[in-house]
């Protein structure tokens, strides 16, 4: 088939770039002649399969870079037609066959984010002019029925979709993601889990408790570390991705440990002349809202790593693996954890909480304000090895449903299928 991808940007930074990127590769590898359309790309060790179309788009700021990406890949697609098989988008675009909800609903994200922001957060919202472009634009995809089908991420995604505009549940497809089960492996603990340890000055007896992300507010940095602080038992966090780090910054340089002095830090809210651990001030203290200022120490030994290139070393370097989302279409870090053999820890609002069952290959609490239950969870495989070591086993079994192969044999399912109700119209 002749594929044209729209992409605004094809580069392999963050998850779901990643993900597409070897997505689009592996329908390359399968002989398929595809082409990018996108604003800018990498170009280096590009398959012969692969071609790039340049859109032009303003790029001063996101609101111009979207609204003109999508308005001049609409012209020069509708031009381009008849030269192929199938049009997807991976972005918020007004041609296509196949609209992937990649990035789930944007208003479904703000009604998230609304419930948990105060008044000057809520007034930013309304003021913000981007929001109300990706509104329209979703609005439009979706009531103008600019599609054929919609591919959904997660069964949450497709909800979130019907539940919000008028599409018919027939007209979307739910295809979860899929993950490179070689590449994330429980084996590379072999290779990786001293090295890491080493590089950020933790011992072999650690318990290490692994983030992965960009977006740290959406993505739940916050609860997890409230959730941490909260416990008794000492763990270090790895919190790998970009993020806004100041809010977080003032770590402790003193390292997990038994033996360590347990005492609350001096710079912790105060009833009276006591200072208050988190777990006393429950949620009303938010670490992430009041910032940390001055002297401020964590309590466990939390390290901000940055985004990191070779991610699979740092799954290899971790116990487990919590995501305490705000919201989160699915999140291909969750099948990266599963395939590497750590339990993960994540919420409701994530799509991939539909593949994680409880005591299982993890636990899905229901809320991310919930870090009181979050700790619970964590506190379990820190006090039960054998069961965190159950749990591992399930964590890889249960991945290894979710390959690429898979993933790419039901997108080919969909495009024949596109294909097929186009010629028989």
């Amino acid at each position: 088939m002749k594929i044209a991808i729209l992409r605004k940007k094809y580069t392999f930074h963050g998850g779901a770039e990643s993900f597409s990127g070897s997505f689009i590769e592996k329908l390359a590898d399968d002989g398929h002649e595809i082409h990018i359309f996108a604003i800018k790309w990498k170009a280096a060790g590009v398959h012969k399969n692969i071609h790039f179309h340049r859109i032009p788009a303003v790029t001063f700021n996101s609101f111009l870079r979207d609204l003109t990406f999508a308005l001049s890949s609409y012209y020069i697609l509708k031009k381009q037609r008849k030269s192929f098989d199938i049009i997807q988008t991976h972005d918020k675009t007004l041609y296509q066959d196949i609209y992937r909800a990649g990035d789930g609903c944007h208003i479904e994200w703000l009604r998230q984010r609304w419930k948990r922001i105060g008044l000057s957060g809520k007034i930013s919202i309304m003021l913000n002019p981007y929001h109300w472009l990706i509104l329209s634009l979703e609005r439009s995809i979706f009531n103008g029925r600019r599609f054929e089908k919609v591919i959904a991420i997660s069964e949450l995604v497709k909800k979130n979709i019907t539940d919000n505009y008028k599409v018919s549940p027939s007209d979307i497809e739910v295809i979860y993601n899929g993950v490179d089960t070689v590449k994330f492996h429980p084996e590379n603990r072999e290779k990786y889990r001293s090295e890491i340890r080493r590089k950020h000055g933790l011992a072999d007896n650690d318990f290490v408790v692994l983030f992965m992300g960009s977006g740290f507010e959406r993505k739940g940095v916050g609860y997890l570390l409230q959730a941490v602080e909260a416990m008794d038992e000492p763990v270090a966090v790895l919190v790998v991705g970009k993020g806004s780090e100041k809010k977080f910054r003032k770590i402790s340089t003193s390292r997990c440990n038994a033996s360590r002095q347990r005492e609350p830090s001096p710079s912790f809210p105060k009833r009276g002349n006591t200072p208050l651990h988190p777990s006393q001030e429950g949620n009303n203290f938010p670490l992430w809202k009041r910032g940390i200022k001055g002297d401020f120490q964590f309590r466990q030994n939390i390290l901000f790593c940055g985004p990191q290139k070779d991610n699979y070393k740092y799954y290899a370097a971790a116990d487990i693996f919590v995501f305490p989302t705000i919201y989160e279409p699915f999140g291909n870090v969750h099948l990266e954890a599963l395939a590497s053999g750590l339990p993960v820890i994540t919420t409701a609002n994530s799509g991939a909480a539909e593949i994680i069952k409880d005591d299982v290959q993890g636990f899905v609490i229901r809320e991310p304000e919930d870090f009181r239950a979050i700790a619970e969870k964590i506190r379990i495989f820190v006090n039960d090895r054998s069961r965190l070591s159950s749990m591992s086993e399930n964590a890889r079994q249960s991945a290894e449903e979710f390959t690429f192969e898979r993933h790419i044999g039901k997108i080919k399912e969909l495009y024949e299928k596109v294909v097929d109700e186009r010629s028989n119209k």
